[in-house]
């Protein structure tokens, strides 16, 4: 670790045998991660990013421990000690910041710190480890090694996301973690215990970290010292873990909160099933260990006796469901970023050695070999680590970032808020419960038991429906229970007891354009007096959640009161898979085109939504007992074009997802095959010219197939297409049939001429896999198409000579229709 008494030398500026340069450099990556994330996650919070799940839940026990009640949070509608899912020990020192800065703000920017600091123990491992492989006394080589491993965990984009995501106990063990390992490997045994036990205040589970690291204590290289003192922690951490599970958290279960549900931590104890090892094998699994591998310039994998240290914290993730396509943004991963890093180290320094045992000679004369080994797998790293930033981190390096903008409705919340005495009961909802948690007793919304104030914002797509929200307001308010304070911009204060008024105009101009413009023009008229200017397609990459904003304009007098706007998305097949029935828009319920004002432009906005690969939002308007067929005007000549489906719905450009990022639907997102299959009847012929579909679909899922239909002429009758899945036998396994569809129905006899003086359409079929597909072994090799009653010919098959039978995986990580959300 160098002199007991080092001489520093003022002209150079360095320690004997070091470098200042790689310790500046590391404080100052410490202070910019710090600074940052401590101002975007404040950011984050102030523009309703934070929800009473990921925040609130453990804010509020926070602050009722720092009131001399320890622990107490509400959960459902009793107030219950925070026992149950978790037991966090290190909440209760914690708690204490709040009797000097009583603010949420000070935990989010602790957890930054903290997160940040973890950067000095990997510093000092890596400074170990390689300063005893690069030569005699030099050690300033080690330490530009290590600053290189310090900004690699820093720019982990599965640290990061656990600092964005509220706050957790799972993201603080991190540091703790690293620190303990430090002083193990450095037979620093008291402060080493110090920090384990720090490590398993934060959360149960961490024990098994900490247990496996006493294991590879025990095994590693040492004196009997080192043996005992890993025998004593794997022990003490096992009988830790084993007592919580089994008598604390067992005891507490009757007061859990919801989370417990989620985590499963009450089931893992005396062990994990088997049935739920497999999962870590899914694709989501394989997907996030690889980002971990990734960022840490797949170095780890050298080292695979450290990577065993997060086997078993790993295998009880695995009794967690799958929530969403991306598990390295919960937080419950934080804890297997210093495992992965410290991984690396190791893998790296028994690389180096390996290499520079196979290369004797001297590579250059300009620099030794050890030099130009640290250089580049410095570089390696670095690019490796680079990369992985910029697809998935959340600093301005990353292409997904975006910096959360403040907008006049996160403003409005603080004056709705500012009307609550700071000691009454409320309910609020999920993204506003974490502005209000610093009080005894807090409901989250639309439990209302026993709340004298509820705040709501009818804009947030919560746990309750637009609609059942506006239900439950009704009834609130219409029992007297309840009356309105004060409303304005999509929030409602409702306080019990309060006199009853009337909505004021304030509330809603959440519905109001003002001085906003479509980022998609359209400009489609329909019958009496309604015009869509255009609309905004908003996507989460990193969650693929999308919703549309669009905007509507009153072209003269009022709209009648039977008029109804209809949202809905489909799949190319025409599958329905979003539409405002199932999610209604808040826009709609709380104010009717009836309402509108003339000349004013109003904005309806669904409710995010997990969408499949490809599919394209459809919107209808029915007044006076009918469809109002829409007449669109050439906006972008260069744009693509809506399309009017033949039952007077408009169908806006298809949107597919390539490499997780949405776009417009540019072509099939699978092979394309040529054919030539003619159909004729006496007075018409069609042609197939191309069909695309999968190699590979997953039982039970749908097998999606792409049609290119040529002909002269529209058809002088309506047209079937009939799909065929047969296996290697002939036997059919799967059919459907229906006229050509494209997003919405295509008939072909409304098929229109083209440049090329031929008419042709693109057609999607969807089937549905029969579930024993892979439990048969079947590779169905045959799809068959038949066009229409009165059509002559044998139906050829659609097999081309290049293309490999349809395989069948276990399971799909991108389903082809409406994927599961995220628990």
């Amino acid at each position: 670790m160098g002199a007991t008494h080092p001489e520093r030398s003022r002209a150079s500026g360095e320690v004997e045998g070091r470098s200042l340069a790689p310790i500046i450099l590391l404080w100052v990556l410490i202070v910019a991660y710090a600074s940052f994330f401590s101002a975007y996650t404040l950011q984050r919070h102030a523009t309703l990013n934070t929800t009473a799940a990921e925040l609130s839940s453990i804010d509020q026990a926070m602050w009722n421990t720092a009131h001399a009640r320890p622990l107490e949070q509400t959960v459902g509608i009793t107030q219950a000690l925070r026992f149950g899912p978790h037991l966090e020990l290190i909440l209760l020192p914690l708690s204490l910041i709040y009797r000097v800065w009583d603010s949420v703000a000070a935990m989010l920017i602790l957890q930054s710190l903290a997160l940040a600091a973890g950067a000095l123990p990997v510093f000092a491992i890596a400074r170990r480890v390689f300063s005893g492989a690069t030569g005699a006394g030099d050690r300033r080589r080690g330490e530009w090694l290590a600053l290189a491993f310090s900004l690699a965990y820093l720019l982990m984009p599965s640290l990061q996301a656990a600092n964005v995501a509220g706050f957790h106990t799972t993201a603080l063990a991190a540091t703790p973690l690293l620190f303990a390992f430090r002083y193990g490997g450095e037979e620093r045994w008291r402060p080493m215990w110090g920090w384990a036990l720090l490590a398993m205040a934060a959360r149960e589970d961490i024990a098994l970290l900490i247990g496996a690291g006493g294991l590879l204590l025990m095994l590693s290289e040492g004196g009997p010292a080192r043996r005992k003192q890993g025998l004593a922690l794997l022990l003490a951490s096992m009988a830790w873990f084993a007592t919580v599970t089994t008598l604390i958290l067992a005891a507490g279960g009757a007061t859990a909160s919801q989370d417990a549900q989620q985590t499963g931590v009450q089931n893992l104890w005396p062990g994990l099933s088997p049935a739920d090892l497999p999962a870590l094998w899914g694709p989501v699994w394989r997907d996030t260990l690889s980002s971990l591998l990734r960022s840490a310039g797949w170095l780890s994998l050298l080292a695979p006796e450290i990577l065993l240290l997060g086997l078993p914290y790993l295998a009880t993730l695995a009794a967690v469901p799958q929530r969403g396509l991306y598990p390295e943004m919960w937080q419950v991963t934080a804890p297997l970023a210093p495992v992965f890093v410290i991984a690396a180290i190791y893998g790296a320094r028994r690389l180096q050695c390996i290499i520079e045992r196979q290369v004797p000679f001297s590579l250059t004369p300009l620099a030794t070999n050890a030099t130009i080994i640290s250089v580049l797998g410095v570089a390696w790293l670095l690019v490796w680590a680079g990369s992985s930033q910029i697809d998935r981190g959340w600093t301005p390096l990353a292409r997904p970032f975006q910096w959360p903008a403040t907008t006049e409705h996160h403003r409005t919340l603080a004056r709705l808020a500012g009307q609550i005495p700071p000691d009454a009961a409320v309910s609020a909802t999920p993204a506003v419960h974490p502005h209000l948690a610093h009080r005894q007793t807090i409901y989250v919304y639309p439990e209302v038991a026993g709340a004298t104030y509820l705040l709501i914002d009818v804009t947030e797509p919560g746990e309750t429906g637009a609609a059942e929200t506006r239900a439950q307001v009704d009834r609130l308010t219409g029992s007297g229970e309840f009356g309105i304070v004060d409303a304005a911009d999509g929030y409602l204060l409702l306080a019990r007891g309060a006199a009853a008024q009337a909505l004021p105009d304030d509330f809603f101009s959440f519905t109001r354009a003002d001085d906003r413009a479509p980022e998609i023009a359209v400009d489609a008229h329909f019958g009496l007096g309604l015009r869509l200017l255009g609309y905004d397609v908003v996507d989460d990459v990193r969650w693929r959640q999308t919703h549309f904003r669009f905007y509507w304009q009153v072209m003269g007098a009022a709209l009648p009161g039977d008029l109804v706007i209809r949202y809905e998305a489909r799949t190319p097949a025409g599958v329905l898979v979003d539409s405002g029935e199932q999610r209604p828009l808040p826009a709609l319920l709380w104010r009717s085109p009836a309402q509108w004002e003339a000349g004013e432009v109003v904005i309806t906005e669904t409710a995010p939504w997990f969408l499949p690969r490809a599919f394209a939002p459809t919107l209808q308007v029915t007044g006076g007992g009918q469809v109002l067929q829409p007449e669109l005007s050439v906006v972008d000549p260069a744009a693509v074009p809506a399309e009017v489906a033949g039952d007077g719905t408009l169908r806006l450009p298809g949107l597919a997802r390539r490499d997780g990022r949405l776009g417009l639907w540019e072509g099939p997102l699978t092979p394309i095959d040529t054919a030539n299959a003619a159909f004729a009847s006496a007075n018409w012929t069609v042609r197939l010219a191309e069909w695309s579909a999968p190699l590979s679909v997953a039982p039970g899922g749908e097998l999606t197939v792409l049609f290119y239909w040529q002909a002269s002429d529209p058809a002088p009758v309506d047209t079937t297409v009939f799909l065929d899945l047969r296996d290697a036998t002939g036997r059919v396994v799967a059919a459907a049939n229906g006229q050509p569809t494209w997003f919405t129905p295509r008939p072909a006899a409304a098929w229109k001429r083209g440049s090329d003086n031929t008419v042709g359409v693109i057609d999607a079929r969807s089937l549905a896999v029969p579930e024993d597909a892979e439990r048969g072994k079947q590779r169905l090799n045959r799809a068959v198409v038949r066009a229409g009653p009165f059509l002559q010919g044998r139906y050829p098959p659609l097999k081309a000579a290049h293309r490999p039978p349809l395989s069948f995986p276990s399971r799909s990580p991108f389903p082809p229709t409406s994927p599961v959300p995220p628990t």
